[in-house]
């Protein structure tokens, strides 16, 4: 009822006084109360029967709901607890800011403040429990004397105090209106409010968020290791709401700090060659996370703004961002999250089923389309997406039917005012049936090998979903919480979805100071999408693709030397399996100076993995490549054996590796054979090159003579060779010329020796120095004894570049003595 008239006296009982002390507000959500001051005549003691008058105080709520229409608070009504406190500690003693006034005071029992609680409803009518003191505002208040940043400081100071801000306890909150339940909902740990007193004499206060910390949904759930972030409302948000200059945007809560979306944890959570790591400053109704305010919210989409930081190179290149086009807010990252029931969710993924499925048989058609010219190297993908899409038009028939007619069925049922689990169970129990066979027949196609990587993804997520609430077990509980749906309650057990789809723009990249493309890729060509869905004991699963498809890689795009082409490059991680990597490569066209291999592509499959040529993947990279042995070539006294020719492009996904190709004549290990009559040699050359420069250049060349004797009981043989190794690697290098000598003697098998002189001499082009080496080995073996002796030695040849002076090899200084003055200047310059 109503709170009775400022300094109004009534009896409230025998020897009992009720004084409304004085009227106000609860500061700072504005729930109007009275200080209550009670005089009562009582004797304490009973040995001393004398009655004393004493004094209580308490609060009385003469208004306990008040509901809110701005768009500065998360909660539309607010409801307080209890109604009356007990009795509070004098306000005399607590206020030190009104002495004798009472205006002013947090209200505290045994010296400690009272926490009300406050029933909160949001945006999407959940109701919220929070626990806090509130500050008690006379009705007078402001005036001259305490005025309304007083009244704002006296609870700032104590709100903003770490341990005093209001906990959330984790609640789901509401901070916006939402369109799909859960979209402006977040895991709340902190509260901080302040408020506008009103004037004087309205006993009221307008209370207004200004800070939360809250946990994002996708951070959750995509990356455990994520911490509560502050947030507060935009002032676009708070001025147009969705409306107005926001309507595209959609923005309504911007991060303190900015955040990041990260996968530290490694490319085999996170898409392989594209991570997608995202900064976090914002958060759109429409868009999720945003990484980039100012642009989204003028409805542009700028890469290089929106992800500045995030993402690494791209085949160890280029940025990503150098990749993407400036485009319109459709361009941008989506990281959508939902809290949805178990009917919704339903209804949600067998919608999604049935598109993807036409998605599926879209991007079959394509891969099955005959190459547009002879000899396409990727036939078999062909026959194998005609068979694939031929079993998955079945599915699409069974899903066309039912999925219809049960979405149907739904509606219908939905404006019966209270249909029995009966009825519902006979208009749709037998297009769950022939759905849950649909998914039978899809889950057998996803085994094969037959379907892209990110066909496969897609559509395994949805199966995966689907089959645990429409098979034959669990079928009667979803029945159960169909006829709830319908009944207008929501299922439990719905669980919480976060999506992140991005399909944006692309363009060709160039190096620095070159007009021809380095990357030619599709405008389309790439996709990225990751989906974590948390529901009951399953726990989390997380569901990670990335795929870029129809693009070509050129070596040296101005002088061109090797073109690679891919038609897809798919990488897949999934919770509970191990990570997938789909490569199908369309080739290698050799060019310029390398035109002459080109004959060898006809020898190359490239779609099947057999040797040659071969094809490495793993979650680092892939190597493709071939090598090719060459029959021996002999015409009269000349002859050239073990010959060889290989080359391979290794293209890394993520890190500062950058794609390289490789080509090579023969091996270190297996040099040719070079022989005229009694003079031979050998060698071999190899070469690796990325679009930055040369990486490394081996070459080696050999020559020399052999003569061997047998004299029956003994036998042996001398050789001497010559030869010329050279090895360039980036801005160092090394150029060495050696001989070698070597005899050797056998006698009847029992005893033989033989001995090795070998004399190099390098030249180190990096630091400038030349160095001679020699070695001695001499092996001798007699019956079954042996044994051997080397002998080696080094020297660095006078003048070479850089070597230390004595002086500098002593370490002392001038002035020690005349005499070693004088003995260390002979050798200064030596």
């Amino acid at each position: 009822g109503a709170i009775l008239s400022w300094d109004h006296i009534a009896p409230f009982g025998r020897d009992q006084f009720v004084r409304v002390a004085y009227p106000g507000y609860l500061f700072p959500f504005g729930h109007r109360c009275a200080l209550i001051k009670i005089t009562e005549r009582k004797i304490q003691q009973a040995n001393q029967p004398v009655a004393y008058l004493r004094q209580r105080k308490f609060l009385i709520v003469s208004q306990p709901l008040r509901s809110y229409g701005g768009r500065d608070l998360p909660f539309r009504q607010v409801e307080i607890q209890p109604l009356v406190t007990p009795d509070i500690d004098d306000p005399l003693k607590e206020s030190d800011l009104n002495p004798g006034k009472q205006l002013l005071f947090w209200p505290a029992v045994n010296e400690e403040r009272f926490a009300f609680t406050l029933v909160c409803t949001d945006h999407e009518g959940r109701r919220v429990r929070l626990q806090t003191p509130l500050l008690f505002v006379a009705e007078q208040l402001p005036s001259e004397e305490v005025g309304e940043e007083t009244i704002k400081t006296t609870w700032t100071s104590w709100t903003g105090q770490p341990l005093h801000a209001i906990q959330g306890h984790g609640q789901q909150v509401a901070f916006a209106e939402s369109d799909v339940s859960g979209e402006t909902s977040f895991e709340t740990q902190k509260l901080y409010f302040s408020g506008t007193p009103g004037p004087a004499g309205s006993s009221t206060a307008t209370p207004m968020l200004t800070e939360a910390e809250v946990v994002l949904p996708a951070m959750r759930h995509l990356a455990p290791q994520a911490p509560a972030v502050k947030v507060s409302y935009t002032v676009d948000y708070l001025k147009y709401g969705f409306g107005g200059s926001n309507a595209t945007a959609q923005l309504f809560l911007q991060l303190k700090d900015p955040g990041s979306l990260t996968f530290s944890s490694g490319t085999d959570r996170c898409g392989g060659f594209l991570q997608p790591d995202l900064p976090i400053r914002g958060l759109s109704r429409k868009l999720g996370t945003v990484g980039e305010l100012t642009k989204v919210n003028a409805g542009q989409f700028i890469p290089a703004a929106f992800l500045d930081g995030a993402l690494p190179k791209l085949f160890g290149l280029f940025k990503l961002t150098d990749l993407l086009e400036n485009a319109g807010l459709a361009e941008a990252p989506r990281l959508i999250s939902e809290q949805l029931d178990v009917i919704s969710g339903l209804l949600s993924d067998l919608a999604a089923l049935e598109q993807a499925v036409a998605l599926a048989l879209d991007r079959l058609a394509k891969i099955a389309k005959p190459a547009d010219k002879g000899g396409d190297p990727t036939e078999n993908l062909r026959t194998q997406a005609k068979e694939a899409a031929t079993r998955l038009q079945a599915v699409q028939v069974l899903l066309k039917a039912h999925v219809v007619s049960v979405l149907k069925e739904i509606e219908n049922l939905l404006l019966d005012t209270n249909p029995s689990e009966a009825v519902v169970t006979t208009a749709t129990q037998s297009h769950f049936e022939a759905i849950h066979q649909a998914l039978e027949q899809l889950q057998a196609l996803l085994q094969t090998p037959s379907l892209p990587t990110a066909l496969r993804a897609e559509l395994e997520r949805l199966v995966r979903a689907l089959q645990p609430v429409l098979n034959s077990t669990a079928l009667g509980t979803t029945l159960a919480s169909l006829t709830a749906f319908v009944s207008g309650l929501l299922a439990e057990g719905g669980g919480f979805r976060a999506r992140y789809q991005w399909q944006p723009q692309l363009k060709n990249v160039s190096l620095p100071a070159s007009d021809r493309p380095l990357l030619e890729v599709d405008p389309h060509g790439l996709t990225l999408s990751l989906e974590a869905r948390a529901a009951g004991e399953a726990g989390v699963s997380v569901d990670v693709l990335a795929e870029l498809r129809d693009f070509n890689l050129h070596l040296f795009p101005d002088a061109p030397l090797v073109r690679l082409q891919f038609r897809r490059l798919a990488f897949r991680s999934a919770s509970g399996r191990k990570s997938e990597v789909d490569v199908v490569f369309g080739g290698i066209e050799f060019v310029g100076v390398l035109s002459f291999v080109q004959t060898l592509q006809e020898l190359i499959p490239f779609d099947a993995f057999s040797d040659p040529p071969y094809l490495d993947v793993s979650s680092e990279g892939v190597t493709a490549g071939f090598d090719l042995a060459l029959p021996a070539t002999a015409i009269g006294v000349f002859a050239l054996q073990n010959i060889s020719l290989g080359a391979d492009a290794r293209v890394p996904f993520l890190g500062n590796e950058a794609l390289s190709f490789g080509f090579n004549f023969c091996t270190r290990e297996k040099p040719f054979c070079l022989t005229v009559m009694a003079l031979g040699g050998g060698g071999f050359v190899a070469m690796r090159l990325t679009p930055r420069g040369l990486v490394l250049l081996e070459m080696a060349l050999e020559a020399g003579a052999c003569l061997a004797i047998t004299l029956g009981v003994a036998s042996g043989s001398v050789s001497a060779m010559v030869g010329i190794y050279l090895r360039l690697e980036q801005q160092a290098g090394s150029l060495t010329g050696y001989f070698r000598i070597r005899g050797e003697v056998d006698v009847l098998s029992l005893i033989s020796a033989s001995i090795t002189l070998e004399l190099a001499l390098t030249y180190d082009f990096n630091s400038g120095k030349m160095v001679g080496r020699a070695s001695i080995e001499i092996e001798v073996e007699v019956f079954l004894l042996s044994f051997s002796v080397t002998v080696t030695c080094e020297k660095r040849l006078a003048g070479a570049n850089g070597d230390p002076t004595f002086a500098d090899v002593m370490n002392l200084e001038n002035g020690t003595s005349l005499a070693w003055t004088q003995y260390c200047g002979a050798f200064a310059a030596a």
